[in-house]
């Protein structure tokens, strides 16, 4: 199974703690799935990481920690070229085009509107229309 993290669910996910994200990553590194990530989530995350909100309430240097080994660890997907516009903001296209880009079984994305619009972009499944497997 292939799934792809928006920047939210991955950041929340390197969180140590029982979220949902975090037991997402914990599968994801005893091997239940293959987790595609594109070079724009990454950068993403270690932008977010830079601002006031997580510098002051979590251990950055941990989290950072954790970030590397995934990027070291995942298989990067370069984001189709053609979805524009399906999403509300171009961050979450941008996840929706690696989605389809890795053929994912699943993509997480913060607060997912789009999961009606993924089926015809060639994504299967989303966080709002099937529930993850655990």
């Amino acid at each position: 199974m292939k799934v792809v993290l928006d920047t939210n669910v991955l950041l929340s996910g390197l969180i140590t703690g029982s979220t949902a994200p975090a037991q997402i990553i914990g599968l994801w590194e005893v091997d239940a799935f293959e987790l595609s990530i594109s070079e724009h989530i990454l950068d993403g995350a270690s932008r977010a990481l830079k601002k006031p909100n997580w510098q002051n309430r979590f251990d950055i240097d941990q989290i950072e920690h954790r970030l590397s080994r995934i990027r070291f660890l995942v298989k990067l997907t370069d984001p189709v070229d053609d979805i524009h516009g399906v999403a509300e903001d171009d961050e979450d296209d941008l996840v929706l085009a690696t989605a389809v880009a890795a053929n994912a079984d699943f993509f997480l994305m913060t607060g997912d509107k789009y999961g009606s619009a993924s089926a015809s972009y060639g994504a299967s499944r989303s966080s709002r229309r099937e529930r993850f497997p655990t």
